[in-house]
């Protein structure tokens, strides 16, 4: 099989796919070339996911989410330990980012992926980043 090109998934694209957003279909039309694309995630937007999923009582959407990313072999889930986590805290201050935006730059660097997203923050980065439409 040819290796496909991994790319970091920020979690306003989930949100977007999940709660039918404007831009849900460019999403799904990403999520859909797994042939082409490893789709990795981070543990940080798991919990954001569901942080939101569950403050609008969306119990059953959080889990069925967590269900087709588990037996998805396209999505892979990945974290940061205690001192990789340090990174951010140097990310955060050298590119004016908040802690979930360093936290990805920080996985995104680690993993040496693009960051696939709908925020504009990531373009003081050396990394920058696409949107959906840039790729699909």
């Amino acid at each position: 099989m040819a290796m496909r090109t991994p790319l970091l998934i920020d979690t306003n694209l989930f949100l977007e796919a999940l709660l039918g957003r404007p831009r849900h279909q460019d999403v799904v039309a990403l999520f859909r070339k797994i042939q082409e694309y490893q789709f990795v995630f981070s543990q940080f937007t798991v919990d954001s996911v569901g942080l939101y999923l569950f403050r609008s009582g969306q119990f059953n959407l959080f889990a069925e989410w967590l269900r087709d990313m588990a037996e998805s072999e396209a999505f892979q889930l990945v974290s940061l330990d205690f001192i990789q986590r340090i990174r951010i805290t140097e990310i955060a201050q050298q590119y004016q980012l908040d802690y979930d935006d360093a936290f990805q730059y920080a996985i995104a660097e680690l993993y040496n992926l693009t960051i696939v997203s709908f925020d504009k923050d990531f373009d003081r980065t050396p990394k920058g980043r696409k949107e959906p439409q840039d790729l699909i």
